[in-house]
Parts: structure tokens; sequence; C-alpha cells
């Protein structure tokens, strides 16, 4: 297995034959057009093959690559983007030739966008055919390990961003505690902050948690 060291020596390669290419590693304009991989999932979640081929509209969507499998000239990356998911189908033949060459050094964690119609594959599995495909973030460190996600307790406590990516039960349940806030703020007719901090102290074995809200007269 590589070490940290390896892998984030890897990831300085494939950002430098990037940046080699052209590519902005880190480009301050993202594609406005672009439709929430929510929105897909809940309009043509369960649209058959026929249905889809009579959209004519193309789609732009946007995301973080959480899944990629290369088989040549084709290839599929998973975006994840608000806790939802979306295939995008990439083929050699349809992209434009600097577009899979630059697709040959994207990562799994890299933010990216892509342009295309909806199809169904022949798993059946909902998926962009990408027509267009363009760079937005490059992610230096790896995600965790697919299967298991983040498991290591202190780990998910201190890297929360981790946690809430890889674990759809943790992102569930800070998203309604979000709205159980907004509620209680809305209720009581004030505008309301809430910081959570989480530590170690250095004579107890167990987390605890400082929670501290403040009203509109400190906004």
């Amino acid at each position: 297995m590589a070490t940290e060291a390896e892998i984030l020596a890897a990831r300085r390669t494939s950002a430098a034959q990037l940046r080699e290419r052209g590519v902005d590693l880190f480009p301050a304009r993202v594609p406005r057009d672009r439709t929430p991989i929510a929105e897909i999932q809940a309009r043509f979640g369960t649209a058959d093959a026929a249905a889809l081929e009579r959209i004519e509209d193309a789609f732009s969507v946007a995301g973080r690559i959480v899944a990629l499998r290369a088989f040549g000239k084709m290839a599929f990356a998973t975006l994840q983007a608000d806790g939802e998911r979306l295939q995008l189908w990439l083929r050699q033949d349809l992209l434009a030739p600097a577009q899979w060459e630059q697709f040959q050094s994207y990562e799994v964690g890299d933010f990216v966008f892509a342009r295309g119609k909806l199809v169904r594959t022949k798993k059946g599995e909902l998926s962009l055919e990408a027509r267009e495909l363009g760079f937005l973030a490059k992610a230096y460190r790896p995600l965790p390990e697919k299967w298991h996600g983040l498991q290591d307790v202190e780990a998910r406590y201190r890297q929360r961003y981790l946690d809430v990516l890889t674990n759809p039960e943790s992102r569930r349940a800070f998203v309604i505690r979000s709205r159980m806030l907004v509620m209680r703020a809305s209720m009581l007719g004030i505008r309301l902050i809430t910081v959570s901090r989480f530590f170690r102290n250095s004579g107890l074995s167990n987390m605890a948690r400082i929670s501290c809200s403040t009203g509109s007269t400190f906004m």
C-alpha cells in the first residue's frame, strides 16, 4: 500500500501534467447553466431509455468525482454534489481530443463539470453522456477508502468534511440539524448562528462539544 507521501507526490504529478496541458487547476468561473444533480435525479430518475431519447435538451452538471473506472476509449465517473450522485459516461469519440487527453490526469476527489445528454446504460443506470468536460478544482489529498468510509471516530469529529462526504447518515443528520435550527430561529423571530467545536480534554478520553447560539444583536 502506498504511503501518504507517495500518494501526495503522485497527485502533485497529475496536477503538474494538467498545468502542462493548459488546465487552470482552480478556475474562477463555473458554468452558470448547470442543473443540480438532485433535480436531475428527481425529474428523470425513473425515466426509461426511450423517454430519455425524446429529451432534446442537454444538461450541465458539476460535482466531485467519487468513483472512476476507465476502459480504454471509454470511462465512467461518478459525480457527487449535495449528497446526490450521477454517473458520467465518457467516450473518446464524443469529447474533444484535448478534453479526453486532460481527462487521463483526472483523479477521484477532483471537481469537474460536464455537459451532455441523459441516457440509460446497458445496466440501466441513469447517466450523462458527456459531450463537454471541464476541470473545476484539484484535490491534493485522496478520499477515504471507497467501501468503508471514515471509520475512525476521532477523525470523524476532527474532519467533519470527510465524515459528511463519505457517510450518508452523517450528512443526513447534519441537514436535519440545520433545518431544525433554522425552524427554531424562525419561530423565535431571531437570526441564529450556531457554532459547534469538538475537542479532546487532556485528562479525558471522551469528546466534548461547545455549542454557542447568538441572536441578531451580535450579527
